[in-house]
């Protein structure tokens, strides 16, 4: 039965590299404002990112992928809120 189930390294390295594409997801899109698109194509993976995160954090919170992730999402809703400042 245990052959089963992932090892917590293997399994928090999967959730930290989701987290990275969605990341970079919401980069790449959170500056798109336009009839409020953003609310649609970007918050949500964000906060689906947001949860693999927390995810890998609690599996392995020493991971240095987890902190690029974090990094990737603080820096996507930066440019996220600033578009909105700078585009209304």
């Amino acid at each position: 039965m245990s052959d089963l189930i992932a090892p917590p390294v293997q399994s928090s390295r999967w959730a930290s590299v989701a987290a990275l594409v969605c990341g970079a997801w919401f980069l790449l899109t959170g500056w798109f404002w336009g009839y409020l698109a953003c609310l649609i194509v970007s918050y949500p993976i964000a906060l689906l990112g947001l949860y693999f995160w927390r995810l890998g954090t609690k599996m392995n919170p020493t991971s240095k992928l987890n902190r690029a992730a974090l990094w990737l999402l603080g820096l996507g809703l930066a440019v996220s809120v600033g578009a909105i400042f700078i585009f209304k």
